[in-house]
């Protein structure tokens, strides 16, 4: 499965932390609605697709939209959802 080593990646090992927030149950979970991890590791791939689906991908398991173009957005949104509740 080409999908379990970037999930690893965004979810934390050994050597690696975590993304705050996004645990392995997390990470699967968003894989399994369908939304795929950005393709870590693929040379073929341009940086620039790499950082969108990347971004996507971490974005929706903060719960924002995978329409949501950066980062820092998606920062805020989660700080605003904490703010809120």
């Amino acid at each position: 499965m080409p999908h379990l080593w970037p999930l690893r990646v965004i979810s934390g090992c050994d050597t690696v932390s975590k993304i705050h927030g996004i645990g392995k149950t997390t990470a699967l979970e968003v894989l399994k609605s369908g939304y795929v991890p950005p393709p870590l590791g693929n040379l073929s791939v341009s940086h620039e697709q790499l950082v969108k689906q990347g971004t996507s991908f971490i974005g929706v398991c903060y719960g924002n939209s995978p329409s949501v173009l950066t980062m820092s957005k998606h920062r805020f949104l989660k700080w605003k959802k904490c703010d809120q509740g």
